[in-house]
């Protein structure tokens, strides 16, 4: 978009607001003016380095949402459970996670933040000295946003709907119930221009998603029944690679809290813990109901059950010493940092792909033909090596006897997630894995393997971060056409 000074980026399976945002960071920062090679594909224009610069953005995004959770647990259920919501928020595995990626997820999760803020503060009446009419069209506003940046995230209109038509009961105001409604299909177009420039593209594509996601299901170990087993497969991830269970314990211990001050005069929380725990259900209930299964569904969940979560540390700590009340806040957060700590270390590592592209560069001849099986591979020089690739499900047994290719580069990402769960993964797809493993284990010849590293979600489908990072490499030779010695090993 930005070499071709293209407005619409002609992709709406997401929202393209995190396109256009990256779009106007890669312009501040003159990324126009670094060298592209139009060539390549569309993959290939930019500099890799832009898909590292993109980053920055999703780790702002990320450090925002956390004074934006703790701001709205502070204002639903006091400064305590703010403080324990942010914290849990911010050691979420999912929110390290998403940081380091330039994918829309990060902006989503702030964007959706912000929107459960305004509506919590529309409802408690916390914006004290601003007009209605402002703070209304705030609230409809950030919920065209962050429908612009995730379509599912659009359950938070949920919240900052039915928040407006609690507080418009005590005052009956026409006008700024008008502005705030009509704010959020303004922030819906300043996020997809393409709702009024190109809207048959954007409606097409949104149906071909949606078919997708219910329908027909994903990848490799990635699909499930639709309904009861989806919802399986999602929660028990969330329980135990993305909040832990005591957090999980906590979220329901704080919606039962919250719900037995109904009849107190403290039913506000009772409330704001509707409001809040609404916006989950739902949520979960239309976002992980799908064949599709996806670890990203995922972190819309997390602030509201850290909100929950967090009252429940405020009420029963209340009263504490400060040394009890340090002892939940740690066996809270115990999990959830510890899963995040192994990710940052995993990340931070050279990862397996470049150490094989090394021993690559150093031990196979230039000219080689190498062939790369599988996705999320080695990034093999093309000007150095004639390279082809074929990707997850594309390469049949027949291709990989008949690639003619000198050396075969082999990524575990997608044979690991089909192989992990067989009962979940097409039959046809678990035999031809299982074939292509034993014609290369039988008819070439191993020059190099790196060790694919233990993750603790690596068998819990939907989990991704061992599809992504740190996944087994094998570089394997044609015995009668081998450019490397036998007797070198990696």
């Amino acid at each position: 978009m930005l070499v071709t000074r293209e407005w619409n980026p002609h992709y709406y399976h997401n929202p393209p607001l995190n396109l256009y945002t990256n779009l106007a960071f890669f312009t501040l920062i003159g990324a126009d003016n670094l060298p592209h090679d139009e060539e390549h594909g569309d993959r290939e224009i930019a500099s890799f380095n832009l898909y590292f610069s993109a980053r920055y953005l999703s780790m702002l995004y990320t450090l925002l949402m956390i004074p934006l959770v703790y701001a709205a647990g502070r204002v639903a259920f006091g400064r305590r459970a703010g403080w324990m919501a942010a914290a849990i928020a911010a050691l979420a595995p999912l929110s390290v996670q998403h940081a380091h990626y330039a994918t829309p997820n990060a902006q989503t999760i702030m964007l959706a933040s912000a929107s459960l803020l305004a509506g919590l503060v529309i409802y408690r009446r916390a914006a004290r000295g601003l007009p209605l009419w402002l703070v209304y069209g705030i609230a409809g506003l950030l919920t065209g946003l962050t429908i612009s940046a995730r379509y599912n995230a659009a359950v938070v209109g949920l919240v900052v709907g039915l928040a407006i038509l609690l507080d418009w009961r005590r005052h009956r105001r026409w006008l700024p119930l008008a502005i705030g409604a009509a704010a959020v299909p303004i922030g819906l177009v300043l996020g997809i221009p393409g709702l009024i420039l190109a809207p048959r593209e954007v409606i097409g594509q949104i149906r071909e998603i949606l078919d997708w996601y219910q329908i027909q299901g994903g990848g490799p170990g990635f699909t499930a029944e639709r309904g009861v087993q989806s919802y399986y497969f999602h929660l028990r991830y969330l329980v135990l690679m993305v909040l832990g269970p005591l957090v999980v314990m906590a979220t329901l211990a704080g919606l039962v809290l919250a719900l037995r001050r109904w009849r107190s005069d403290s039913n506000h929380e009772a409330v704001s813990a509707i409001l809040v725990a609404l916006y989950a259900l739902v949520y979960a209930v239309i976002a992980l109901a799908g064949s599709r299964l996806q670890a990203n569904l995922l972190p819309p969940l997390i602030a509201p059950l850290a909100l929950l979560a967090g009252y429940a540390f405020a009420r029963v700590s209340s009263g504490w010493g400060a040394a009890k009340r340090w002892g939940l806040a740690a066996a809270l957060l115990a999990w959830p940092m510890a899963i995040s700590i192994m990710f940052a270390v995993r990340i931070a590592a050279p990862d397996n792909r470049i150490d094989a592209e090394k021993w690559i560069n150093e031990n196979i001849p230039t000219g080689t033909s190498v062939y790369l099986l599988g996705p999320y591979n080695v990034p093999v020089d093309p000007q150095k090596y004639v390279v082809t690739q074929t990707y997850g499900g594309e390469a049949q047994i027949d291709d990989v006897r008949a690639s003619g290719a000198q050396i075969i580069v082999y990524s575990d990402a997608y044979p690991f997630s089909v192989l992990r769960d067989p009962h979940i993964s097409l039959p046809e797809d678990v035999e031809r894995e299982h074939a292509i493993r034993q014609v290369l284990s039988e008819g070439w010849t191993r020059l190099a393997h790196f060790d694919r590293w233990p993750w603790p979600g690596e068998h819990l489908a939907p989990d991704d971060v061992s599809y992504w990072h740190q996944i087994g490499i094998t570089i394997y030779c044609a015995p009668a056409d081998c450019p490397v010695e036998a007797n070198v090993l990696g």
